[in-house]
């Protein structure tokens, strides 16, 4: 099972390596650079983050990206240890978690990416959420102890993947045509991943 799962890693991994994208200048520059040059270069870019952190509308953007899967990553953490306080087996969680949850997560991608095509970003957005929160909502206390587990768990990952593609796609919106288009979504895509720290990290306090 794990080497069928690590085909996809390895022939990205093989095009990656053998694919050679155009060089920009910048890029060029900073590869020539002599080591005495890398503070200078780091001020730069720390310069350059700083600096679309205050455009308009990108402090609010990054408070979305950082804030809209806290949630949703305590839910889905804290769970695991829930099925196993129910008495189900390391094995049963992880054939749930692992091969249920992450084919609802890609049909719920598929979704999201179904919305993207016939309606608006920001309608897609609203919608994805407001799907997402029901089936949060049907996978929760109580309901969740009148659902079967496995159903339980792919309300959840299904929930969590028709979000994703969406909100990527809405970030990407947001600052497309924008001058440092790279910068500022590197900066928030950190922020989705601090997210996504900020909600296992309350889960471990939580479940400890």
């Amino acid at each position: 099972l794990w080497a069928f799962l690590a085909i996809p890693i390895v022939v990205v991994l093989f095009m990656a390596m053998i694919i050679q994208e155009p060089v920009q200048a910048i890029v060029q520059e900073y590869q020539d650079a002599s080591p005495v040059a890398l503070p200078l270069i780091i001020k730069q870019v720390l310069g350059d983050v700083f600096s679309a952190l205050r455009q308009p509308n990108m402090q609010q953007l990054a408070a979305l990206a950082a804030m809209y899967k806290v949630g949703e990553k305590v839910l889905l953490a804290m769970y695991k240890p829930f099925l196993i306080d129910q008495g189900y087996t390391a094995q049963a969680v992880g054939e749930m978690v692992g091969t249920y949850g992450t084919l609802a997560s890609l049909a719920g991608s598929m979704l999201g990416a179904g919305l993207l095509a016939v309606v608006p970003t920001k309608a897609a957005l609203a919608s994805a959420l407001a799907i997402r929160a029901v089936m949060f909502a049907m996978s929760t206390p109580p309901a969740l102890l009148q659902l079967p587990p496995t159903l339980a768990v792919a309300l959840q990952g299904g929930g969590s993947g028709i979000v994703t593609p969406v909100m990527f796609a809405f970030l990407m919106e947001a600052v497309a045509g924008s001058r440092c288009i790279v910068t500022r979504y590197t900066l928030l895509q950190c922020c989705d991943d601090l997210s996504r720290f900020l909600g296992h990290a309350a889960a471990g306090t939580f479940v400890s």
